[in-house]
């Protein structure tokens, strides 16, 4: 896993195989559903897209769609300490959605997410 710290602090990991990726969110998935089950609150946000169009997400609120190994787009995990990726995702400026992050254009007042 590749690890990118902007200036700002934020934090995003990622995936750099589709293998690592599956194996930690079939982790991610279970923590989700085990917290939900017990009523702990979870900071967790996943968001898996599919080639297709559709999608499957979890968070303490429930899940939507159904999870797929197969035909992933991209996958995104967001939590308050970072946000991991994978596949077709970009990681752009909050206030300037036409600006893609490098480490050239980064400085401490920009706030990046990703799409």
């Amino acid at each position: 896993m590749k690890v990118l710290e902007t200036k700002s602090g934020q934090i995003f990991e990622i995936w750099e195989s589709r293998k690592e990726a599956l194996h930690d969110v079939a982790d991610i998935i279970d923590g989700i559903r085990y917290a939900n089950k017990i009523g702990q609150h979870t900071d967790d946000f996943l968001w898996v897209q599919y080639k297709d169009g559709s999608h499957y997400c979890i968070n303490e609120d429930g899940e939507e769609g159904k999870f797929k190994k197969i035909n992933i787009e991209a996958i995104i995990d967001e939590n308050d300490c970072t946000m991991m990726i994978w596949g077709k995702v970009e990681i752009y400026n909050i206030d300037d959605i036409d600006e893609k992050y490098n480490e050239e254009n980064d400085d401490e007042s920009k706030f990046w997410n990703v799409t």
